[in-house]
């Protein structure tokens, strides 16, 4: 539950805030005491608006535990572009942590493009702040009623190597457990899904639709214990169709 996030561009220009400070043969543009006290805004900003009432317009209404994760935005000096680096775990006690910062902008340039350029000058662009709620528990999708198998509400002709007549049925009106051989289709608001020679399908109690691939292509990434898993989630009344 990501409630209230925040970002915020460094202005260079602030001349009390902001200073050009030499680090390692490097250089950043941001005071360790600014940058703290952003910080700081931006986290209570941040806390505040996930405890607001659901009512005031952009409030969560969460009381539980939070968490609070913390990033900035970095480029070198001529560079175009900026890159995202947490800071998590950098150790906020001590009077400077923008040491800390440069270091994980290095570490992380070089784990995305395979260097790093220690000695050339480092720019914050914008700090970050994110807010999340911690749930205590998972919601729970709702499991299907129990009631017969139902039948196919048609059939229709449909070319697989040949003609072949097949059933159609309504996947709204499944029951759980219900096992469908192909060929068959099944057809719901959202989607229409072939099952072919030698596959099969079982609803199960959470609503979704187990395929089971027979000899049909499946890509590795598909394929668990020869099986391809389509799931079919009930929401709000409505089974919605979800590819795994």
């Amino acid at each position: 539950m990501n409630a209230a996030g925040r970002s915020q561009p460094i202005d260079p220009k602030r001349s009390r805030d902001v200073v050009d400070r030499r680090l390692g043969g490097g250089s950043i543009e941001l005071a360790a005491a600014a940058e703290k006290a952003r910080r700081i805004e931006m986290e209570a900003e941040g806390l505040a608006r996930l405890r607001a009432s659901p009512g005031s317009g952009s409030g969560a209404g969460f009381d539980g535990a939070v968490r609070t994760e913390r990033s900035v935005d970095m480029r070198y000096g001529e560079q175009v572009f900026e890159i995202t680096v947490s800071l998590g775990g950098v150790d906020w006690r001590v009077p400077d942590p923008l040491p800390q910062i440069v270091e994980r902008f290095h570490a992380r340039h070089d784990e995305l493009y395979t260097y790093s350029m220690p000695e050339q000058e480092t720019v914050l662009v914008n700090a970050r702040v994110a807010v999340a709620g911690i749930l205590s528990a998972l919601p729970q999708e709702p499991t299907l009623p129990e009631g017969p198998a139902t039948g196919p509400r048609s059939e229709r002709r449909i070319y697989l190597d040949d003609w072949v007549t097949a059933p159609v049925w309504d996947f709204d009106a499944l029951a759980p457990a219900q096992r469908i051989a192909g060929p068959a289709i099944v057809v719901s608001a959202m989607t229409t899904i072939l099952l072919r020679r030698g596959e099969h399908a079982i609803v199960t109690r959470l609503g979704w639709l187990d395929i089971a691939i027979g000899n049909s292509p499946c890509s590795s990434t598909e394929r668990r214990g020869g099986r391809c898993r389509i799931p079919m989630m009930w929401r709000s009344g409505t089974r919605s169709i979800a590819t795994q």
